[in-house]
C-alpha cells in the first residue's frame, strides 16, 4: 500500500514501545507525545506498540486506547503490524489507527520509503519465521477470540520471557 504524504512537513515513526499494563507513566508520556505533534505531521505506529496485544488484553490497557481514540480524533495515526501485535485484528482500526497491515510505503518529499517492522523481512531465523507464519495465520487468530483472557495472559507471558531470553 502506497501512502502519499503531499503536506506532511514532520515525519513520526515510533517503534518497538512494548508498553505494559503495569507501566503507566511510560504510557502517559507516549500519549503525552502523541498529543503534542501538530498537525501537519504524519505519525506511524511500527508495530509492538504492546509488550503483547491481543483481543483479551485491551481492558488492561483501557485507559491508555480510550485516549489514543480520542488523540486520533484530531490527527491520522497510521499503524503497521509488529511481530507482538498478536491477533489485532480489526481492534487497531477501533481504537482511531490507520491499520496498514504489515508494511506500506510512504512518499516522503518525492522520495518513496518502505516501512515494515522488519521481523520477517530481516530476520534469519528460520524458527521465528515459522513461528510468525502460524501466529499471523486467520485460523490462530480466529481460535484466539474464544480462548480466555488468562489463557492468553499465560501465553503471551511465556512468549515474551522466551523471547527476551533468546535476543
Amino acid at each position: 500500500m502506497e501512502i502519499p504524504s503531499p503536506e506532511i512537513s514532520n515525519y513520526f515513526f515510533l517503534s518497538d514501545m512494548h508498553l505494559q499494563p503495569e507501566q503507566e507513566l511510560k504510557q502517559k508520556k507516549v500519549l503525552d507525545f502523541l498529543e503534542s505533534i501538530g498537525g501537519s505531521s504524519l505519525i506511524v505506529v511500527v508495530g509492538d506498540l504492546f509488550d503483547y496485544w491481543v483481543p483479551a488484553s485491551c481492558s488492561r490497557y483501557k485507559y491508555f486506547l480510550n485516549r489514543l481514540m480520542h488523540i486520533s480524533d484530531q490527527k491520522n495515526i497510521y499503524f503497521i503490524k509488529g511481530n507482538r501485535d498478536f491477533f489485532i485484528r480489526k481492534q487497531s482500526v477501533k481504537f482511531g489507527l490507520i491499520d496498514l497491515g504489515y508494511s506500506a510505503i510512504f512518499n516522503v518529499k518525492g522520495l518513496k520509503m518502505f516501512v515494515s517492522h522488519g521481523d520477517i523481512q530481516f530476520s534469519n531465523d528460520s524458527i521465528h519465521k515459522i513461528y510468525s507464519g502460524i501466529i499471523r495465520s486467520r485460523y490462530i487468530s480466529f481460535i484466539s477470540e474464544f480462548v480466555p483472557r488468562a489463557l492468553i495472559d499465560k501465553i503471551g507471558s511465556g512468549l515474551r520471557k522466551h523471547s527476551k531470553g533468546r535476543y
